[in-house]
């Protein structure tokens, strides 16, 4: 089996029949073209950058065939939901980050959790101990993101 045909098997019913919708739309002669492959990318809601484009590119050429275009599309919904999360942690962070200043002070964190009944006094210092990994007494964007995908 090669890793197309097993990325293919981890995808999930929901997502196939959405998928073949969309291929079914697109395709022609049991192909699509890399232009509606990119028609579907858009309406999933991505926007790929020049870069990801030119690189599907390569990687696919001017047409593909059914089972290709369902990994092609995991990877993109699988990519579009990083960016989500990512998106979701960037706001998380400015909500937390009253100041503005790109750091999280431990008063900011203190405050926070104290007013959202997320912990004690002694709760919070752990915390924020376990965030400021490099022992600045602030937590960057980076620390906070670590943190929350180890947890």
């Amino acid at each position: 089996m090669n890793i197309h045909s097993q990325e293919y098997e981890d995808i999930d019913d929901k997502l196939l029949y959405h998928f073949n919708e969309q291929f079914e739309k697109y395709s022609h002669d049991r192909k699509i073209s890399f232009d509606n492959l990119m028609k579907v990318v858009r309406e999933f809601g991505y926007n790929p950058t020049v870069y990801e484009t030119n690189d599907l590119k390569g990687e696919i050429g001017e047409h593909t065939d059914k089972i290709y275009f369902f990994v092609i599309m995991k990877r993109v919904v699988n990519q579009f939901s990083t960016n989500e999360q990512k998106e979701n942690l960037k706001e998380a962070f400015k909500i937390i980050n009253k100041s503005g200043s790109g750091y999280i002070s431990k008063d900011e964190l203190i405050e926070y959790m104290i007013r959202n009944n997320l912990g004690t006094i002694n709760s919070i210092d752990e915390i924020f101990t376990d965030l400021d990994t490099n022992l600045d007494d602030y937590i960057s964007f980076e620390e906070f993101q670590n943190y929350i995908k180890v947890k």
